[in-house]
């Protein structure tokens, strides 16, 4: 059975290898019938027909297109028997200019073109006729600008001519001449017509349907709007705005627009590339390296090396078979549809399409609007103030709040507003999913005022003593009042736009009449010549943890004054000083007895040192000698002292450690 060809161009770009089929049907055969644009700024074009038998299709592209055709052209005939895309390549005209006996690829003026003829033979009219081999051709010293001196070998010697006083020349080689025709003619076709040819030539027979699809480059399409509001709906209208920069007329096609973020990108596909190749010594026998290898599996190893290239083989076998004419089973035509199938599905389901419903014609170079939708939207109008700033009086906007019933995924684009037919602003939309409601704000409206004032309030609400930590937990509540003042005497309907802030939660839903991502919106009147409050509270809870051990003893002094705390944490914290006051008493009565110690030392080495000056045998000697003997025995005491005092401070520690874990409230 014969499979569907589906040959996109990257397998297929090759110079045909088969003699050309006879051209039975023409481009004229397959028409453009449809024509998607995107918003990435690019547009998919298709031809289709009925044909019969065998034929060539030639399209006409920029150069700036033909990279985005190379990257995308996919042909479909299910009776080819062989497909081939040829066109000019970007270096044809250089590489043949080059191939001619008179190159004009790198010339620009007689100068060049005579320079590189070096040699050949020559026939210059002055107006005397000298024949001769050309020798040079000098940059001379001549009267104007321009001129050079041209050196010819002739029987009779060597004449310099100066090209001045030439009137004519040609090639005594019949071949240079041609070539130099030839060169002259390319060189103009190229530069009049700006265009590359692509020859797509298909070998099949019999009737049957055939298709070909690229993408391009193209203008983005443009969405605009007009909403005209009315009592509690506006008429709406969508219009698209597209372009045929093409050099095709579109006649009846079906235009599809299509909004999205697709990857698009370019690639020099045109240009043909030379890829870099290193220069290798040559390969002179030397002596032999010694190399040492690991042990290895020998089936895992061969297995290893081998399965990718024989995966690779059976992927190549399975895409040469799309330029067949039939599969050889019914699993690899399976998998070729459901491959095809997937695509589609794929790519119809990520982007929003709109298709009008009758065809659409454009001159080339052409462009038009068209209706997208003409619908009636729930709608409302409303005075909006967003972000008011504390102490500042700010205007809010003229608002239309749109409910999107129209079935449509509205692209982002302008929109001018009216209101009961009178123009009223202008306004500008994101995208708009179906569904969805959003505000749309077209001018200021300078009747009404509105300012903001804030109150924090934070509470105590429990607090908890265990196992050495105290905890509180606090309520604390953020109060905002909006003052809106209109000075008309109608009554406005206003929308409030609170920001949320985080961690708290709002307390009274009283006006609210949505959310979003940041935002509170509340919904109040304005009577006229009257001034509005509305209220909003925000309310969060948070906790304080604390280890009673590592506070002062001025941080107990400040729970014991803290009239927020309750009255059982100020009696529990003066229980603590108290207890912290033993433990500072022993430190105290410790420190006095460490500092008398630190005297007696101090005095003890004073009057060893006057000893050793006076000597212990004379009278004022044995008076030192007294009283070092009183300063030990009073040093011995001291020493027994203060190990009972720092006994007790460490039991005085201990015990406030205890009193402070054994605390619970």
């Amino acid at each position: 059975m014969k499979s569907r060809l589906f040959v996109p161009l990257l397998a297929l770009c090759t110079a045909g290898l088969q003699a050309d089929a006879p051209a039975d049907f023409t481009a004229e055969h397959i028409p453009l019938t449809k024509v998607t644009l995107y918003s990435s700024g690019v547009a998919q074009y298709v031809h289709e027909g009925t044909v019969v038998g065998a034929g060539t299709v030639e399209l006409l592209f920029s150069p700036a297109q033909i990279n985005d055709v190379l990257k995308s052209l996919t042909v479909t005939d299910p009776n080819a028997k062989t497909l081939t895309v040829d066109y000019q390549s970007e270096d044809t005209l250089r590489k043949t200019l080059e191939s001619l006996k008179v190159d004009l690829s790198a010339a620009s003026s007689l100068y060049d073109i005579l320079k590189a003829q070096k040699g050949a033979e020559l026939v210059l009219f002055t107006p005397h006729q000298i024949t001769g081999t050309l020798v040079s051709v000098d940059k001379g010293s001549a009267d104007h600008a321009g001129a050079f001196l041209v050196s010819l070998a002739a029987a009779d010697g060597v004449h310099v001519i100066s090209f001045a006083d030439v009137q004519s020349f040609r090639f005594t080689d019949a071949k240079r001449n041609e070539d130099l025709h030839t060169a002259l003619a390319l060189m103009l076709e190229a530069s009049a017509q700006n265009r590359k040819k692509l020859s797509i030539k298909i070998d099949a027979q019999g009737v049957r349907k055939i298709g070909l699809s690229y993408v391009m480059e193209a203008p983005v399409w443009k969405a605009s709007y007009r909403l005209n509001m009315g009592s509690g709906t506006a008429a709406f209208q969508a219009w698209a705005i597209i372009d045929n920069s093409t050099d095709l007329d579109w006649k009846n096609i079906t235009l599809t627009l299509t909004t999205g973020r697709p990857v698009g990108f370019t690639q020099n596909l045109y240009a043909p590339y030379y890829t870099y190749r290193p220069e290798l010594p040559l390969a002179i026998a030397q002596a032999a390296e010694a190399e040492t290898f690991d042990s290895a599996n020998a089936e895992v190893a061969y297995a290893a090396a081998h399965e990718p290239m024989a995966m690779s083989s059976r992927a190549m076998m399975k895409g040469s078979t799309y330029i067949g004419a039939a599969k050889d089973t019914a699993d690899e035509e399976e998998n070729s549809s459901a491959a095809m199938n997937q695509a589609v599905t794929s790519s119809a389901g990520e982007m929003f399409a709109f298709t009008p419903s009758k065809p659409l014609s454009l001159e080339r170079q052409h462009s038009t609007m068209i209706p997208l939708a003409l619908v009636s939207l729930p709608a409302e109008k409303f005075s909006v103030f967003s972000a008011i700033p504390y102490g500042r009086q700010v205007t809010p906007k003229f608002c239309i709040s749109i409910h999107n019933t129209s079935g449509l995924k509205l692209p982002a684009g302008p929109i001018t507003v009216f209101d009961g037919g009178d123009y009223a602003g202008d306004a500008l939309m994101a995208f708009l999913p179906e569904g969805e409601k959003r505000l749309i704000g077209y001018g200021d409206d300078i009747e009404l005022t509105g300012s903001r004032s804030k109150k924090d309030i934070r509470n105590i609400e429990t607090v908890s003593i265990s196992d050495g930590l105290i905890t509180i937990l606090y309520r604390q509540v953020q109060r905002s009042v909006y003052l809106i003042k209109n000075a008309d005497k109608k009554e406005r309907s206003v929308i409030i736009e609170h920001p949320k802030t985080s961690g708290f939660t709002l307390q009274s839903k009283t006006a609210l009449t949505e959310t979003t991502a940041d935002t509170y919106r509340f919904k109040i009147q304005a009577a006229g010549n009257k001034g509005t409050e509305l209220a909003v509270e925000e309310m969060r809870t948070y906790h304080s943890s604390q280890k009673i051990l590592d506070m002062n003893t001025a941080s107990y002094i400040s729970y014991t004054s803290n009239t927020e705390m309750p009255e059982p944490v100020r009696k529990t914290f003066e229980a603590i000083i108290k207890e912290k006051e033993k433990v500072s008493s022993a430190e105290k009565t410790l420190k006095i007895l460490q500092d008398r110690q630190s005297a007696a030392e101090s005095e003890q080495d004073r009057v060893r040192r006057n000893l050793e000056a006076v000597g212990a045998e004379t009278q004022q000697g044995q008076a030192f000698l007294t009283k070092l003997l009183t300063l030990e025995t009073e040093l011995e005491e001291l020493q027994d002292d203060i190990a009972t005092a720092d006994a007790r401070v460490t039991a005085a520690r201990q015990a406030f450690i205890n009193f402070v874990k054994g605390v619970k409230l």
